[in-house]
């Protein structure tokens, strides 16, 4: 028997249904857990609903896009049960990294074969990250991303991904770059004007953006990439490349990597972490955490 989270929005009860239907050929047996809301009370409850469960689960369907699948692992990890993802956000990019099947009947199949793996996962700001977390203008995108008006318009056009890269690209018009120092497994690395600087427990993010193409969720490292001492008219040249992953081959692009990672600033920087808000400060640490979630 698998639990499967839902909240209670109309498209996700649509989604169980076929999930239902699907299941009764691959004994998966899918139990429904509803979700009210993102709340510490409704997270308590659900992991209370859970336990009394715990007997008879053999794993957890998290049904949803990375802010999802990134609170709910966050939440229940300890737990010990392998998680199965269903692709239903606008970023997807955890599973995308993962391969996560987008045809529902493909990712059903694959959690049926029973044959989790552990990953890897970021521990930045007090927070689990599953993807990439990052600062700069992209930090400052992935807040407007949240804040934004058109995320719901863009998702109801099912071009949700796209939201990341308009907004980018007009927050690039008037970002100023600031400079870091950075630790890496405590080797300092100083940066006089980085645009972003991204830390990946895999390739993507922003819907598809493979930043840190490099970035592998089983190696025990993060791969870290940093975008510095450019002019604002060669980032707009440059952006394009990340999508062929040729970025990694330009002069001012760095890319290292590390166990422990530490950032320094003169003034609170933002940061995200799989395209959720982290609490800002001048000095931010991550971290590895080796085989630290198991998914199908």
């Amino acid at each position: 028997m698998h639990a499967i989270i839902l909240n209670n929005s109309s498209n996700n009860q649509v989604i169980y249904q076929k999930i239902v239907q699907i299941s009764s050929g691959l004994s998966l047996n899918p139990l429904p857990f509803f979700l009210a809301n993102t709340s510490e009370a409704s997270l308590a409850n659900l992991k209370q609903q859970l336990l009394s469960k715990l007997d008879v689960l053999q794993g957890i369907i998290i049904l949803g896009g990375d802010g999802t699948l990134q609170l709910i692992c966050a939440y229940l990890h300890d737990l010990n049960l392998p998680f199965g993802i269903i692709r239903a956000g606008s970023g997807n990019d955890f599973a995308r990294a993962l391969r996560i099947p987008k045809h529902l009947k493909h990712a059903l199949q694959r959690i049926a074969s029973n044959s989790p793996k552990k990953y890897d996962t970021l521990y930045a700001c007090d927070r689990l990250v599953l993807s990439v977390c990052s600062a700069g203008a992209d930090a400052l995108t992935a807040k407007a991303v949240n804040e934004s008006r058109l995320k719901s318009l863009f998702n109801k056009a099912y071009i949700g991904r796209f939201i990341y890269i308009f907004l980018f690209m007009k927050i690039l018009f008037t970002y100023k770059p600031q400079s870091y120092d950075l630790y890496i497994d405590d080797k300092k690395h100083s940066f006089k004007k980085i645009w972003l600087l991204a830390v990946g427990n895999t390739p993507y993010y922003g819907g598809g953006v493979p930043i840190c193409p490099s970035a592998d969720p089983c190696d025990q490292k993060a791969t870290v990439t940093v975008v510095d001492s450019l002019s604002r008219a060669m980032i707009y040249l440059v952006f394009p490349l990340v999508y062929i992953k040729k970025h990694v081959n330009l002069k001012k692009v760095h890319v290292l990597e590390g166990e422990k990672i530490e950032i320094v600033t003169d003034t609170p920087i933002y940061m995200q972490g799989d395209g959720e808000l982290l609490p800002s400060d001048k000095q931010i640490s991550i971290k590895t955490m080796p085989a630290n979630v198991s998914f199908y």
